[in-house]
């Protein structure tokens, strides 16, 4: 069989195999094959000083400085968003909490056996509502932390 690198459906190794016509590669042919010593060192001119770009943390940015500056901020420079979560969070538990209680009252004057039911439900509702609420902060803050790193 000869090596036509035209002819149709021909997979036959080149001659001298695909070192090419010279022979095998430079250092032994197949796997297993450990390189001549010095053929894999460091780069000319030593070693790169310092790690490799785009590792490390990023830059520390300072979040507004309090309340209060970050509601007269009006060039919008820093996110006001991670200030308010804890207190929008405060505030919807304060709410939930006093739903209940006004929501037992109001069923305790009508019968005891259902205000019991009522305070036992409504505990329940509360933990499941204060978790959807820290769920969704909890996105809102992963959202405005994403677009603080790519405002850098």
């Amino acid at each position: 069989m000869s090596y036509d690198p035209g002819a149709p459906g021909d997979r036959s190794q080149p001659p001298g195999g695909y070192g090419g016509p010279g022979g095998p590669p430079p250092y032994g042919s197949g796997y297993g094959q450990q390189p001549p010593p010095g053929a894999w060192g460091p780069p000319p001119g030593g070693p790169p000083q310092g790690p490799p770009g785009g590792y490390g943390a990023p830059p520390y940015q300072e979040p507004s400085k309090n309340f209060f500056s970050g509601l007269i901020d009006f060039k919008f420079g820093s996110y006001f968003t991670t200030v308010m979560l804890p207190i929008v969070y405060a505030l919807g538990l304060v709410y939930l909490v006093v739903d209940l209680i006004r929501s037992v009252y109001v069923v305790f004057q009508l019968d005891s056996g259902q205000g019991i039911l009522a305070l036992v439900f409504g505990l329940i509702g509360v933990a499941f509502f204060a978790g959807l609420l820290k769920v969704g902060l909890e996105l809102v803050k992963a959202v405005v932390e994403g677009a603080e790193r790519d405002r850098r």
